[in-house]
């Protein structure tokens, strides 16, 4: 036999064909599942700085200004006569929230006694981005769904501390395993499930708050627990002895 034996292997062509597939797949596989991440945290902010600017212009006119979002609308309005539309960045980008924000000539936000929640979605991932403005002072940021979590539970608890010492009564929250919502301050009710429909309290008890607003029976921080069903994720609230203050944690500082 004159021929030599094929030698066995790739040759570079093919290695370089194999090499640029690989990488058309990853970027592809990349590019789906951080980009509308990347997009949500973009939007978010987007719209925190439209409502700053707003009450920035508030101050600067010395006018009242309002900002106006509807549910099942990508638009909302801000600042002085300017408009946002979310689909300019995302067509699948819509607004689930119907809020009106209203800034003093101060900058104060005023008529709102809670925090406002808007919440933004993707509808072609059913994923969410929420933007928080805190009352009195206005104070806006662009949250995901474990952050508002943590920051409507510890603010619900000190609401209901200042409004025991406001009517000079006991208050109380009752938190009960398996179940989404809470009743705090007086007649208020918070569904956890408003924020992601898998989110569940893990913890029985009961937080009292005394005319003087500092917890009552209490000898060791309570720590509430919250659980997402659906990824198995954990959110801890955790109360103090003594003041009553409350803090969000992702890895709770006491054991339950």
């Amino acid at each position: 036999m004159n021929g030599k034996p094929r030698q066995q292997g790739y040759t570079v062509i093919e290695m370089v064909l194999i090499v640029t597939i690989i990488l058309i797949i990853a970027a592809t596989a990349v590019s789906r599942l951080s980009l509308p991440d990347i997009t949500l945290n973009a939007v978010g902010d987007m719209m925190a700085y439209d409502i700053r600017l707003t009450q920035i212009e508030a101050i600067g006119s010395g006018k009242v200004l309002r900002m106006i979002f509807k549910s099942d609308s990508s638009k909302y309005n801000y600042g002085v006569a300017k408009m946002r539309d979310l689909t300019t960045i995302k067509p699948s980008l819509i607004i689930m929230t119907d809020a009106i924000l209203k800034y003093s000539k101060t900058g104060n936000l005023i008529d709102t006694n809670e925090p406002v929640v808007i919440t933004i979605v993707d509808t072609q991932r059913d994923s969410k981005k929420f933007v928080i403005i805190m009352p009195g002072t206005g104070r806006v940021e662009a949250r995901n769904a474990s952050q508002i979590l943590g920051d409507m539970m510890t603010y619900d608890i000190e609401f209901t501390r200042t409004e025991a010492i406001r009517i000079g009564k006991r208050l109380s929250i009752t938190y009960l395993s398996n179940f989404s919502s809470y009743d705090y301050g007086i007649d208020k009710t918070r569904d956890l499930a408003a924020i992601k429909s898998s989110l569940r309290i893990m913890t029985d008890s009961t937080l009292i708050f005394g005319s003087t607003g500092k917890p009552l029976g209490m000898k060791i921080p309570l720590v509430v627990t919250v659980v997402d069903t659906q990824d198995g994720s954990k959110k801890y609230i955790v109360i103090m002895p003594g003041t009553g203050t409350a803090s969000a944690q992702n890895t709770p500082e006491v054991k339950p």
